[in-house]
């Protein structure tokens, strides 16, 4: 039986509970959920991410956002006075 850990970032996110075997928070993000994790609309990070945005991977035509790339770039963005 897996044991899933649960981070901070779960609870912005659809997951279900994991039945046996399985995995259920994936290593990678839809822009759907990396957009409310980080209280932004799915259109900038499709225009802006590329260039000022967390780093992505391509799946085809899919872009998936690597968690921890996404956490990363999060805490980089904190403002200074």
């Amino acid at each position: 039986m897996l044991t899933l850990i649960r981070t901070p970032l779960d609870k912005n996110l659809n997951t279900h509970d994991a039945q046996p075997g399985e995995v259920a928070a994936s290593l990678y993000l839809t822009r759907k959920q990396t957009a409310a994790y980080l209280n932004v609309s799915e259109k900038w990070l499709a225009q802006s991410g590329r260039a000022v945005g967390p780093r992505f991977h391509k799946f085809g035509s899919q872009c998936r956002y690597l968690r921890s790339d996404v956490v990363s770039w999060a805490r980089q963005q904190r403002a200074t006075r």
